[in-house]
C-alpha cells in the first residue's frame, strides 16, 4: 500500500526548500568570496552523489558540501572544492662555470701535481695545512686559506711596493718564456727577483688562463697570486750571470710584431 503525502506537506517542503537554498546561496557566495569553487552546474545533489564525485578530486582539492534540505532522510548539497595551490618547484641552481681569468684551487691543484710533480700524489701532510711542494722542491702551491710555514713567508712578500707584474698568462706570455730560451737566456727577471726559466715555464703552464699578480723581493721566492688569492712560490735564482738574463717586459718584445 502506497503512502500518501499528508495535506499541507508539500507546502512544508517547499518552504524548507526554498530557505535552505537561500542559506545555501549565501554560504557559497561566502566561500566563493574565499577562492573556493561552487560547481552550480552539477546543481544540488544528493549527498551520496557527491561523495562519488568528490572521490576523484579530493588529493588535489579540498572540499566542503554546501547544505540545502532533507529528501528522503538524506542531505542535498551544493558542492564546493578549492584546488590545492601548485608547490612552487624548487630552483635549481645552475652550476656556476668560473670567469675568463679566475682558475680554481682545484684545476690548479690537478695542474700541480701534473706538471711539477710528474704526476705522482702531492704530500698530504702539506697539503692539510694547505700548501704543497713539488718534488724537485722548486716549487710550492699554497692555497689562499694555508696556515702554514710559506703562507707566513708570502706576507712579507706580497707587499704593494714588491708588485712587479698583472698579467694574465695566455700564450703570449708562454711565447715569451719559449723565445728567451731559444735566444739562450736562462733567467727571467721580474722586478727585484730573478728565477730560472726552467722553473717558471712549468709555473705558467700551471697557471695558464690565470689573471695574476706577481711579487718579487731580493732574495726571496717569486710569488704569483691567482685572483682567487692562491699562490704559486719559485724558488729564486742568486748570482745569476747577466747575460744569461733577460726580464720579462724584453722577453715580450721579442713575440711581439
Amino acid at each position: 500500500m502506497r503512502s500518501k503525502l499528508q495535506p499541507g506537506a508539500h507546502q512544508q517542503f517547499r518552504a524548507s526548500w526554498e530557505q535552505g537554498l537561500n542559506r545555501a546561496f549565501a554560504d557559497a557566495s561566502k566561500l566563493q568570496r574565499e577562492g573556493w569553487i561552487v560547481d552550480y552546474n552539477k546543481g544540488a545533489l544528493m549527498q551520496s552523489q557527491a561523495k562519488n564525485f568528490l572521490e576523484g578530486v579530493k588529493d588535489d582539492a579540498d572540499v566542503q558540501l554546501i547544505p540545502v534540505a532533507k529528501w528522503m532522510g538524506e542531505d542535498v548539497v551544493l558542492l564546493a572544492y578549492k584546488p590545492e595551490p601548485q608547490a612552487s618547484k624548487p630552483k635549481v641552481e645552475k652550476p656556476q662555470t668560473p670567469s675568463p681569468g679566475k682558475v680554481t684551487t682545484e684545476e690548479l691543484l690537478e695542474r700541480f701535481q701534473k706538471i711539477a710533480n710528474d704526476g705522482e700524489p702531492l704530500d698530504q701532510q702539506g697539503l692539510a695545512k694547505g700548501e704543497v711542494l713539488d718534488k724537485s722542491r722548486v716549487m710550492a702551491l699554497v692555497k689562499a686559506n694555508s696556515n702554514g710555514n710559506l703562507a707566513e713567508l708570502a706576507k712579507e712578500i706580497v707587499k704593494k711596493e714588491n708588485l712587479a707584474e698583472q698579467l694574465k698568462v695566455n700564450k703570449n706570455a708562454q711565447r715569451a718564456l719559449t723565445a728567451a730560451k731559444t735566444k739562450q737566456y736562462q733567467y727571467v727577471r721580474f722586478g727585484n727577483a730573478t728565477v730560472d726559466i726552467r722553473y717558471i715555464q712549468p709555473a705558467f703552464r700551471i697557471l695558464k688562463g690565470a689573471n695574476v699578480s706577481i711579487y718579487a723581493a731580493p732574495s726571496k721566492p717569486l710569488t704569483v697570486v691567482v685572483e682567487n688569492g692562491d699562490m704559486l712560490m719559485i724558488a729564486p735564482a742568486l748570482d745569476v750571470a747577466a747575460p744569461l738574463t733577460i726580464t720579462y717586459q724584453d722577453a715580450l718584445k721579442l713575440v711581439q710584431p
